[in-house]
C-alpha cells in the first residue's frame, strides 16, 4: 500500500469515527428528551458544540433521518420530530414488547440480587435528581434504567434492537413544577418496585408493574 493510499484510508477512518460519535451523541440526546420537539439542528452550530467537522455532523443527521429519528424540512435541514398521541402510543407499545421480553429473560436466567444491583443504583441517582430539581438529568437516568434492564437480559440481538429503535422518552411540558416532581417521584417508586420484584423472582407482578408504569408514561407523553 502506498503512503498516499494509507493516508487516505486513515483520513476516511477518522471521518467515519467522528460520524459514528456524532450519531451516538445525537441518538442519546433524542432518546433522553434533551432536544426540544420540532427544533432545527444546524450543522455549523452542532459541529462547534461537538467539536468536530461539519461533514461528520451531516452524515450523522442524514443517517438518523433515514432511520426516522429526524425529519427533513421542506426547504432542507434536519428537525427533531413532533410526536402526536398516536406516535406516543406506538412508542410505548413497542417499549412494552421489548422490555417485558427482557424481564422474562432476566427471570429465566435467574439473575442474582447482586447482578440486578445496577437497577437499584440508577433508582438512587433518579431520586437524587428529583430532589435537586434536575428534570432533564432525571429523564436521562430514567432512560438508563430501561436500557440497563434490557442489557441485563444478556441477549445481544435484543440489546441492539432496543438501542437502534426510535423509542424516545419524553419530558411532560404541560405539568407545573409541583406536578412534575410528584410524577417523577411516582416513576422512582415504580422503578424501585420493578427492581425489587425482579430480585424476588416475582415475574408476573414485575410485568404488571411495568405495564402500569408504561401506561402512565404514555398518558403523560400524550399531554405534551
Amino acid at each position: 500500500m502506498s503512503a498516499k493510499t494509507a493516508n487516505k484510508s486513515e483520513t476516511n477512518g477518522r471521518r467515519l469515527a467522528s460520524s459514528e460519535r456524532c450519531y451516538q451523541q445525537f441518538k442519546w440526546l433524542l432518546m433522553s428528551a434533551q432536544l426540544p420537539d420540532g427544533a432545527r439542528l444546524g450543522e455549523v452550530e452542532w459541529a462547534k458544540r461537538l467539536k468536530t467537522h461539519r461533514s461528520a455532523v451531516r452524515e450523522a443527521l442524514t443517517l438518523l433521518s433515514h432511520e426516522g429519528a429526524l425529519r427533513r424540512g421542506d426547504r432542507g435541514g434536519f428537525f427533531t420530530p413532533v410526536l402526536d398521541e398516536h406516535d406516543q402510543a406506538d412508542v410505548f407499545e413497542a417499549r412494552f414488547v421489548l422490555e417485558i421480553g427482557a424481564m422474562r429473560l432476566i427471570h429465566a436466567r435467574g439473575l442474582t440480587e447482586e447482578e440486578l444491583a445496577p437497577l437499584g443504583e440508577i433508582c438512587d441517582t433518579m431520586q437524587q435528581l428529583v430532589e435537586a430539581g434536575m428534570w432533564l438529568g432525571f429523564v436521562e437516568a430514567d432512560r438508563r434504567f430501561h436500557e440497563k434492564l434490557v442489557e441485563l437480559a444478556g441477549n445481544r440481538h435484543l440489546i441492539s434492537m432496543y438501542g437502534r429503535a426510535i423509542l424516545p422518552h419524553r419530558l411532560p411540558k404541560s405539568l407545573d413544577i409541583a406536578e412534575l416532581r410528584q410524577n417523577f417521584e411516582i416513576t422512582v417508586k415504580d422503578h424501585r418496585e420493578i427492581h425489587r420484584l425482579l430480585v424476588d423472582g416475582r415475574l408476573h407482578d414485575a410485568i404488571a408493574r411495568m405495564a402500569s408504569h408504561l401506561e402512565m408514561s404514555g398518558k403523560l407523553g400524550s399531554s405534551l
